[in-house]
């Protein structure tokens, strides 16, 4: 039912795909749609075959039971099954939602992103060895107007849009296609947005004065930490800039449903309560307004790597921390109670150490590029960020395999 455009010109139903069924310029958009490739996709899907380019989906289902699979599918459908078979019997002439990343640009440089999804990223990727193009910015289009031309018919007939990037606030093409959709007095299409917030204007125009025009708006923002260990895990974040962005956006779009979307990673899942509690308690959140979603990929950055007795610390903690926020606010935290278990969960489903290594290289590496100080902002990752300490565990690792394999 859906169709991603990602910041690399790629096509593929979903940003999860792994993979990709076409490509930017070059091929049509509506000859992809109905191609060979995308039907035999589909015809997995009605007949119950697990597609091995969703693989993500399926793990985190195994695990947490969500995914966005399951995600788009209620928001769709409304957990009707008539609407359901109807979309499953016949392919709809054009997608139903539609995801739409033009282009890369982005202000900050996540450590668990890359170029190919942040334009701020092309220098320490350069420096890496790992660009995804000769330049900064990459973008899916020549240019702003022509992603209009391209996408604009879809976007006129699409049910459900999603913008995330980059950052697409601080994308021309978003704001083109969103002037199309109040000139055509569609400000009720189901809009949903994953942004770091960070910035709120383009070019001196505001997006909430834009936002206020649309009815149906669903805002995840995207934040990893607060304060300095934010500011690591985010290169370029700004806690106090991005608590008045914040307040700006509930003062003037009171209708938009905000939550807050944490990427989980062996680099945050240790101070997830820090986090959680801190946007309880200034008001921001409540027992709805979280997202958490276990990092996949990179793989050095799973929580899974994390060595027993931190996702011990792990899961003692994120239990407390809803147990409490449950007592001191008086109301039932079930959403979030879900989500936590979900991540332990996946956490305790497999033993990636073998991958302490080359996490710890990574962010040495970052560490030297961009000035920072891991071991010093992140201190309850001491035991995995010293080296002497993560090569006497590695070796002890290996001699009980191999005692094991022995007998």
């Amino acid at each position: 039912m859906g169709l991603y455009i990602a910041t690399t010109g790629a096509v593929a139903p979903c940003c999860e795909y792994d993979g990709e069924i076409g490509h930017l310029p070059g091929d049509d958009l509506a000859a992809l749609w109905t191609s060979d490739r995308w039907e035999s996709l589909r015809a997995d899907f009605r007949n119950a075959r697990k597609h091995p380019a969703c693989w993500k989906c399926f793990e985190r289902e195994d695990h947490t039971r969500e995914s966005i699979r399951t995600q788009l599918n209620r928001a769709i459908t409304g957990n009707d099954p008539s609407v359901m078979a109807a979309l499953i019997t016949k392919t709809p002439e054009q997608p139903t939602y539609l995801d739409l990343r033009p282009s890369n640009i982005c202000n900050l440089a996540c450590r668990s992103c890359g170029h190919a999804y942040s334009s701020r990223w092309y220098k320490d990727a350069k420096a890496m060895g790992a660009t995804t193009a000769p330049r900064a910015e990459i973008r899916s289009f020549p240019t702003p107007e022509d992603a209009l031309t391209q996408t604009g018919p879809l976007v006129d007939k699409a049910t459900h849009l999603y913008f995330a990037g980059g950052e697409p606030l601080l994308m021309p093409e978003h704001r083109h296609l969103l002037k199309r959709l109040i000139a055509a007095g569609r400000t009720d299409v189901a809009m949903s947005y994953n942004t770091n917030l960070t910035s709120l204007s383009l070019a001196g125009e505001s997006i909430v004065e834009l936002w206020k025009n649309f009815t149906n708006l669903s805002i995840e923002i995207s934040i990893d930490a607060v304060g300095d260990r934010g500011a690591l895990v985010r290169h370029g974040f700004d806690w106090e800039q991005f608590q008045a962005n914040l307040r700006t956006l509930v003062s003037a779009c009171p209708q938009a449903r905000i939550r807050f979307g944490v990427t989980v990673s062996v680099m945050n899942i240790l101070v997830l309560p820090t986090l959680i509690e801190t946007l309880v308690e200034r008001g921001f959140a409540g027992p709805h307004s979280f997202h958490l979603h276990p990092l996949q990929q990179p793989d050095h950055y799973r929580c899974q790597i994390l060595p027993k007795a931190l996702k011990v610390k792990a899961e003692r903690d994120l239990r407390a921390c809803v147990t409490r926020l449950s007592k001191d606010r008086g109301e039932p935290y079930d959403d979030l109670t879900s989500m936590c278990e979900a991540v332990i969960e996946f956490m305790w489903a497999a033993d990636q150490t073998h991958l302490l290594r080359r996490f710890r290289r990574r962010m040495a590496a970052l560490d030297q590029l961009r000035r920072e100080n891991s071991l010093e902002t992140l201190p309850e990752l001491a035991s995995i960020l010293r080296p002497g300490l993560i090569d006497r565990y590695q070796i002890w690792r290996q001699k009980m395999r191999t005692n094991s394999l022995g007998q």
